[in-house]
């Protein structure tokens, strides 16, 4: 996966990154969220998943720019 970003013009350090969330979360490390998190916010998170459902085509505007 990595070496096709890159050849599609990734820049390699932001191809690793893409990859490592991609293991962090295929291992669960996103699972769940810690309190402290909340308070830093002053709200509720959003998870990944329903930011991602209301947004499909921001992975794409990211690699476009």
């Amino acid at each position: 996966m990595e070496g096709a970003k890159v050849a599609a013009g990734l820049p390699e350090p932001c191809a690793e990154m893409l990859l490592g969330i991609f293991r962090a979360s295929r291992r669960g490390d996103f699972s769940t969220v810690d309190a402290t998190f909340e308070k830093l916010l002053d709200r509720e998170p959003t998870p990944l998943r329903d930011m991602l459902a209301a947004e499909p085509t921001l992975a794409l505007q990211t690699q476009q720019k």
